[in-house]
């Protein structure tokens, strides 16, 4: 029994010093902050059109550290990312103390960050993006709509539950979990006469989140949010 276990603890070492050694090879030799940002630009270059995409590595004294994949810093910026017709614009990401998986970073085409000190970000999504946002969502509101004029969030459309009678919903914007963007309804009705609770939840479940800030570059954590006449600003 000794000797299983004994044998399974080595295999699970040497895979990882495996792993580790793949990695370094991978990056063809040393590891440096430029091949680093160099590889995380053309990953995600595949996922995302940008405009004007920089991406800086600040490495610690240590080379040690840099050796293994932790960072001073990795500052992301663009003028616009755009995925599936959704575009935030501008981006600033700057993520502290952050430790990169050199194997999946290199051998699955893959940014994940198992470690990082703290995030944040700068960033805006339009009142037209966000209508974008909604018209892939499955919901029972057609011709869903949108609007920030007042400098707080209005949401019309054709309510489907009950055939041809016009929705109105007035929301706040909420941060969930750190990364989720949520509708948090203040008023609801339909024809002006309030929609009952169970109804409300029901639209929230298919609405909510808006977005979700794991699927943009570095997965950035979210602090606030604000709502402008043209834009819901992403601040972290």
């Amino acid at each position: 029994m000794f000797h299983a276990k004994s044998g399974r603890t080595l295999q699970i070492v040497i895979a990882c010093l495996l792993s580790i050694a793949a990695a370094n090879l991978a990056v063809a030799g040393e590891v440096t902050p430029e091949k680093i940002a160099d590889k995380m630009g053309r990953i995600i270059k595949q996922k995302w059109a940008c405009s004007n995409l920089q991406i800086k590595v600040v490495p610690f004294q240590n080379d040690e550290l840099t050796q293994a994949g932790r960072f001073q810093a990795i500052v992301f910026k663009a003028d616009a990312i755009s995925r599936k017709g959704i575009t935030v614009a501008p981006v600033y990401i700057k993520a502290f103390d952050i430790t990169v998986d050199l194997y999946k970073l290199y051998y699955k085409n893959d940014i994940r960050t198992p470690r990082r000190k703290n995030t944040i970000i700068d960033a805006k999504i339009s009142e037209a993006n966000l209508n974008k946002l909604l018209a892939m969502k499955d919901m029972p509101i057609k011709n869903a709509k949108v609007d920030l004029s007042s400098g707080k969030l209005t949401l019309t459309g054709d309510y489907q539950a009950i055939f041809g009678h016009n929705l109105l919903m007035e929301a706040r914007v909420e941060v969930a979990d750190h990364r989720k963007i949520n509708l948090i309804p203040t008023r609801v009705s339909v024809n002006g006469v309030p929609l009952p609770a169970g109804p409300v939840r029901s639209l929230l479940a298919k609405l909510n989140p808006l977005l979700d800030m794991e699927e943009v570059p570095l997965s950035p954590t979210l602090d606030s949010l604000a709502i402008t006449p043209t834009d819901i600003v992403l601040k972290g």
